[in-house]
């Protein structure tokens, strides 16, 4: 979607000042009109009355005494006065109204209707004679108006027009380009990197002896610009020194990680060359492959931590592969990997909790190959890791082999490898070991990667 482009201050700054002025002079014109035809109204009742006082007495005169001559000329006269379109005189000759006289003609618009009597005092007695009809209206009122607007209209228009583009220059010099100026430079900062130069607005010499807000935004912007560059050019310092003093620790990591395997790969020399001098001692024997392997889940923990990019965490599919080669290996089963079957998530673990789940993997692993599969029985190994959710994994070592009895208990077995077995995944992964030997052996082992937390963050 095409982002709109914004509507000119300036512009918007013209359209308010035209619409404001349009809307003024129309009020204004709106008010002159009105009071115009108030005018017109009450000037038309003033020359009513005018003449009923003044003209129907000399009507009636001259009616009464048969004076057409200057009957006429009242009412040409009556007819030029303004608003009166049309006079009639009208004599009455017993029930009935003749017309005697008429001047003027009937507007198309019809007007407004008046009848007054014509009274002639005779005798001591006012007698009723006649009736004079008179028709007004404010046509030409109107007419006046409409040409009155319409220059008005013409005048302000072109007042309108000149006032708005001296107002839009003024602005536009005044307000408008420096405005634009601060947003094009504000548009030109990079939050990340130092600025480097300040905000100067295009100032005439009179207009820097007399600073206005623009000014003054102005100068509040460039400091401000110029605490952020310090705190840029700080931070950038502070990036740099924890940067080195990272890869340093990262380094000593590092090499610390490779010494200790390789302190852990000396240990297992020495236990292989002391137990090959005890040949005829087969439980010997077997203890020291035991601890050999305990030590070979560390060593290889280690070395994972050395390979790997995070100094904290390793990737727990590729750690059992290698861990059960080696286990295989030692036992001298390295055939049977053909009978293990691997089910581990795409999990990476804290050292802290990998390496407890290494060294249960050996005793569990290391327990079926002695006892599951005596002689040339066959059989599998199936070796499970699991998400349950919640931070919790459960860890499954099954075999296929004879199984044991229906009354073993091995927590009261007293031997080293279940004692080693419950402390880990009861105590220090503070979880939950279970155990099933109908139809072959199954462990279960349901714990939480919450227990530690992340000493060491991402290289």
């Amino acid at each position: 979607m095409m982002k709109k482009k914004p509507l000119s201050l300036a512009v918007q700054y013209l359209i308010v000042v035209v619409v404001a002025s349009v809307f003024f002079s129309a009020v204004v014109m709106a008010w002159q009109v009105r009071t115009l035809y108030q005018r017109g109204l009450v000037e038309r009742e003033t020359l009513l009355e005018t003449l009923e006082e003044s003209y129907l007495p000399l009507i009636s005169s001259r009616l009464f005494f048969f004076d057409d001559a200057e009957l006429e000329l009242l009412l040409q006269g009556l007819v030029l006065l303004p608003y009166l379109e049309y006079v009639a005189v009208l004599e009455i000759q017993g029930e009935e109204s003749l017309p005697v006289l008429e001047r003027g003609r009937e507007p198309p618009s019809g007007g407004r209707r008046d009848a007054f009597p014509l009274v002639h005092r005779f005798d001591q007695e006012d007698r009723l004679i006649g009736e004079l009809q008179v028709i007004t209206s404010l046509e030409g009122l109107r007419e006046m108006l409409l040409r009155q607007t319409s220059a008005i209209a013409v005048a302000s228009a072109v007042q309108i027009f000149g006032f708005a583009l001296v107002v839009f220059f003024a602005a536009r010099g005044l307000v408008f380009q420096p405005l634009r100026k601060i947003s094009g430079f504000l548009h030109t900062l990079d939050p990340a990197k130092p600025a480097g130069r300040k905000l100067e607005l295009p100032r005439a010499p009179w207009e820097r002896r007399f600073p206005d807000e623009l000014d003054e935004i102005v100068r509040a912007l460039n400091a401000l610009i110029s605490r952020t560059d310090e705190a840029i050019l700080s931070l950038e310092q502070t990036r740099d020194t924890l940067e080195a003093t990272l890869e340093e620790k990262q380094s000593l990591l590092q090499e610390l990680y490779h010494r200790t395997r390789n302190t852990l790969q000396s240990l297992r020399a020495i236990l292989n060359l002391r137990a090959a001098r005890v040949r005829d001692n087969r439980e010997f024997q077997e203890a020291v492959r035991d601890v050999d392997n305990q030590i070979l889940a560390m060593a290889l923990a280690q070395q994972a931590l050395y390979e790997s990019q995070h100094l904290s965490r390793i990737g727990i599919a590729p750690y059992f592969r290698k861990l059960l080669a080696e286990v295989l290996k030692s036992h001298g089963l390295s055939g049977f990997q053909d009978r293990i079957v691997l089910e581990i998530a795409p999990v990476s673990l804290l050292i802290d909790t990998a390496l407890p789940c290494g060294t249960m993997l050996v005793e569990l692993v290391s327990n079926a190959l002695k006892h599951a599969f005596p002689g040339t029985e066959p059989g599998t190994i199936l070796i499970r890791l699991e998400e349950l959710g919640d931070s919790l994994l459960r860890l499954t070592v099954a075999d296929t082999g004879v199984g044991v009895g229906p009354d073993f208990d091995w927590r009261r077995t007293g031997t080293t490898g279940f004692e080693t077995l419950r402390a880990i995944g009861e105590q220090q992964l503070q979880g939950r070991v279970s155990f099933a030997g109908t139809g072959g052996v199954r462990w279960d082992i349901v714990f939480s990667t919450r227990g530690y937390t992340e000493r060491v963050n991402h290289g």
